[in-house]
């Protein structure tokens, strides 16, 4: 895959799908059962609700992307230059990424 605007399609479909397995689960529990912390890591908070969209993240992954990772292992899958010019990187900044969106 030589143009990263191919992903658009399938990060779409991505979303759609954690979208509606997300609010099925939520007609399903109550706030109480998807507010539930199910983990701490390192000071992340992982919720019940996490989890759901987590589980979908990770079986897309598994049928969708690692079939084609395989098909082009040891090629270079996107070209999108530099990865300095492309306009999402942020800034360089001693100690680490900004913090704040800035």
């Amino acid at each position: 895959m030589s143009d990263i605007r191919k992903l658009l399609g399938p990060v779409r479909k991505l979303h759609e799908k954690i979208r509606a397995t997300v609010i099925e689960a939520c007609e399903r529990a109550t706030l109480g059962e998807m507010a539930k912390v199910v983990s701490e890591q390192e000071g992340d908070t992982i919720f019940a609700l996490d989890r759901v969209s987590e589980e979908v993240l990770v079986d897309y992954f598994e049928r969708e992307v690692a079939p084609l990772a395989r098909q082009h292992r040891g090629a270079q899958m996107f070209s999108v230059g530099p990865l300095e010019d492309h306009p999402a990187t942020p800034p360089a900044v001693e100690g680490g990424l900004p913090m704040g969106g800035h």
